[in-house]
């Protein structure tokens, strides 16, 4: 057991070594927006090197933290433009989740 740990352990030191020695390459930035809906639209988006292409980030909780704020700046770092669609659960019914 403690050999499986300190494998998820390395593995986890060696990502985030890569993750932040990436980091120099790009000057990502957040802008924030909301829709007509009142739902809060955040697009992490390089300034000086816009992608063609976006990769949409839907937070599982409705709410976006820390862990999905990092996934969209990584995704930013590493070329692509990211969106985090962070939605309201009080406008979500049985309804709309039925149809």
């Amino acid at each position: 057991m403690k050999a499986y740990i300190s494998r998820i352990l390395l593995i986890l030191a060696i990502f985030t070594f890569f993750s932040l020695n990436s980091a120099h390459a790009a000057n990502c930035s957040a802008q924030k927006s909301q829709d007509a809906a009142g739902n809060t639209i955040t697009d992490y988006v390089d300034a000086a090197n816009p992608a063609d292409r976006s990769v949409l980030v839907m937070p599982p909780t409705g709410g976006a933290n820390i862990l999905d704020r990092f996934l969209a700046w990584d995704i930013c770092v590493r070329g692509l433009n990211s969106v985090i669609l962070d939605y309201r659960q009080d406008k979500v019914t049985l309804e709309d989740i039925s149809s």
